[in-house]
């Protein structure tokens, strides 16, 4: 502890003051060679942060409670959400959709606005963003640009985002905002740390100004339900996806795009050694889908042997789990460790007790 004391003391006081001294279990003072054959989580995690460009504030004043602008304004950010379309009300809400768009297009201090995204995956194509903002019929702003490389929510949200920087210029009293995302919608008026965020505080920073000049200003988001293809918004969909914008070196990569990239990979080498017999083993039962082809390992919902695992049946569970091992009392494992007990099935033909002949 001593040594490290004086180590601290010999840093502060060395001539470079204005530098930041280094921690000493850090990685700033290893040479490049230690790096190279150094194995540490923070080595891992510096690794990972360059296959995306995107910074992330977590002390940004208007992240801490309080100062969040629902916290703030909560009565002027109204968001409204579509039913399922199985739901009896449904229709209702279509109509309440044609509603707001037609008294938007009445109010003369009111500005509507509609945001779509495309976010390609695969191939050579970047996202792109559209923002159409309408001062009653009249179309006072079409902007399509890219987005990077992104997942189809951060495209959504900075298209959004967008939409709503462009239409504070003009100096509305209202503002309607319609989008196809709800997570979008949520993402928005989150100004916590998440893939997305500097839209999010962008978008925040410049309502709260416009909130504050007048109180009684209002933002409604609507929800656009995709499959409805809704009147204008109909047109925003068509805009983005007619925009094929290449990727480019250098290119803006969100760290959910990166993140999706990673778990994709994750996924195929996981099959790969799960198809694998000398990993799967030996006696592992290949389980196969509806259609009939074999199931392979996943993460999402469950994973693929979710169907087959009885919920709240522990039993149920266990005995599933035993067959697709061939690790349960009959013949077939008592042969393999417990020589002494009795292997034979009561079926005539069978003198082996084994799983194919017990299913």
């Amino acid at each position: 502890m001593l040594l490290s004391q004086n180590r601290q003391k010999d840093c502060l006081n060395s001539p470079q003051m204005g530098l930041t001294p280094l921690v000493l279990l850090g990685l700033g003072g290893l040479s490049l060679a230690v790096k190279r054959q150094l194995l540490s989580p923070a080595k891992d995690a510096i690794a990972e942060c360059t296959e995306f460009m995107e910074s992330f504030q977590a002390l940004h004043p208007e992240v801490e409670p309080g100062n969040r602008i629902l916290d703030l304004f909560p009565n002027c950010i109204i968001q409204h959400l579509a039913p399922k379309m199985s739901n009896d009300c449904y229709g209702d809400y279509v109509k309440q959709l044609d509603m707001a768009l037609a008294s938007a297009r009445r109010d003369v201090d009111c500005v509507h606005t509609l945001s779509d995204a495309s976010a390609p995956t695969r191939g050579a194509l970047q996202a792109s963003l559209a923002a159409l903002v309408f001062w009653g019929d009249t179309k006072i702003a079409h902007i399509v640009v890219a987005g990077g490389q992104a997942t189809a929510p951060n495209a959504e949200l900075m298209a959004l985002e967008m939409c709503i920087s462009t239409a504070l210029v003009v100096g509305c009293t209202s503002l309607v905002c319609f989008t196809d995302s709800t997570v979008a919608m949520a993402d928005l008026v989150d100004p916590s740390p998440h893939s997305g965020q500097v839209s999010s505080l962008a978008a925040c920073t410049s309502l709260q100004k416009w909130f504050v000049e007048d109180h009684h200003r209002t933002l409604h988001l609507w929800h656009v339900p995709s499959k409805e293809e809704w009147k204008i918004h109909h047109e925003a969909h068509e805009v983005v996806k007619a925009a094929k914008i290449p990727l480019c070196p250098g290119c803006r990569v969100s760290f959910d795009f990166a993140w999706a990239a990673k778990e994709v990979a994750y996924w195929k080498e996981w099959h790969k050694e799960f198809a694998d017999p000398r990993k799967q083993g030996r006696n592992f039962l290949e389980l196969v889908s509806l259609n009939g082809r074999p199931l392979k390992p996943m993460t999402l919902k469950g994973g693929a042997w979710s169907l087959f695992l009885v919920s709240g049946s522990n039993s149920m569970t266990a005995r599933m789990c035993r067959a697709v091992v061939s690790h349960a009392p009959m013949g077939e494992y008592r042969l393999c460790f417990h020589p002494g007990e009795p292997t034979h099935c009561w079926c005539p033909p069978c003198p082996l007790q084994t799983r194919d002949h017990i299913c």
